[in-house]
């Protein structure tokens, strides 16, 4: 299974081309969808932020503010160049890196959570209830976002 969402040609039908695509790969629309959704998380970049986040859980609150930081910052910037280097050579990868830029943003925010950077250890702009009202949207719209080909 390739790290990137599979884009239609440009042009195309689009409803028609998305069952034709499922089909062709012993699938259906719906599971298509969902793995769209699911290849849109940049999990591998959030598992690090995770880590990082971890090991400064009991550091002075002044540097745990800027290493903070500086780990969003930097996973955020990673994001796109990772998938832009997991991409096969033809394989079109803007839409890809964008979706999932603002994918790790999202996330970043649900899992940092009240300690984070977005709550009391940084921003104070961390709500519980934004946040799943983030993820939940995220994950119920960024599947109909398809990638097209360059002609």
């Amino acid at each position: 299974m390739s790290r990137l969402v599979k884009a239609i040609p440009a042009g195309s039908n689009r409803k028609g081309l998305v069952a034709q695509m499922a089909s062709a790969r012993g699938s259906t629309p719906a599971k298509e969808y969902w793995e769209r959704v699911a290849k849109y998380i940049p999990s591998e970049i959030i598992a690090a932020f995770i880590a990082i986040n971890c090991s400064l859980a009991n550091s002075e609150p002044n540097l745990k503010y800027w290493l903070s930081l500086a780990n969003l910052i930097m996973c955020a910037i990673f994001t796109p160049i990772y998938l832009g280097l997991a991409a096969n050579k033809n394989e079109p990868k803007k839409t890809q890196q964008i979706v999932s830029f603002f994918a790790f943003i999202i996330w970043s925010y649900a899992i940092s959570g009240e300690g984070g950077i977005y709550g009391n250890s940084g921003w104070h702009i961390f709500h519980s209830e934004i946040a799943s009202f983030l993820i939940i949207a995220f994950s119920l719209f960024s599947g109909w976002i398809i990638p097209k080909q360059k002609p």
